[in-house]
């Protein structure tokens, strides 16, 4: 009589296969996870960077019914000479605002222009470069501007 051996060794246990297997759907689960992650974060900068943009043109607006104007200096011309960053603190806080914000969600810089009855505060968005044209911008692009202009956004993102 052959006495049966296969349990003796321990045969209980996964195969490397299988772990292999286990282990490639892990990490194509966690590739797919890790690209939405990434994607959300950037959402949430643009829906930050809209907020900040929102919260400084109100105070600008605030700003303009005091003194009658929307400059904060007349030195400053739209598009070719920003309003500094600096000069726009002074004027405004605290009593427009609490507080003013110089970086957007990526941390790049605003910028803040002035013509005559008319300002605008931009976002270069997630690339930091200023876009040259705005007939028919991406919205569901990160890298895309953002625009707010003399009461309302004229570049912005899908919702």
């Amino acid at each position: 009589m052959k006495k049966d051996v296969s349990n003796a060794r321990g045969d209980s246990g996964f195969t490397i296969i299988e772990l292999l297997v286990v282990v490639l759907i892990v990490g194509i689960l966690s590739a797919i996870a890790i690209v939405n992650y990434v994607n959300a974060l950037d959402k949430a900068k643009q829906r930050q960077t809209i907020a900040d943009i929102r919260e400084m043109a109100m105070a600008w607006e605030r700003y303009s019914i005091d003194h009658n104007t929307y400059a904060v200096s007349a030195a400053y011309v739209f598009p070719d000479e920003p309003v500094a960053y600096p000069d726009l603190v002074a004027a405004m806080v605290p009593t427009y605002s609490k507080t003013f914000h110089q970086f957007d969600g990526w941390g790049n810089s605003y910028e803040f222009s002035l013509d005559g009855d008319r300002y605008a505060i931009r976002s270069k968005g997630k690339d930091g470069v200023a876009d040259d044209d705005y007939e028919n911008p991406d919205p569901r692009d990160y890298d895309t501007d953002i625009v707010f202009s003399s009461g309302s956004f004229v570049v912005y993102p899908a919702e």
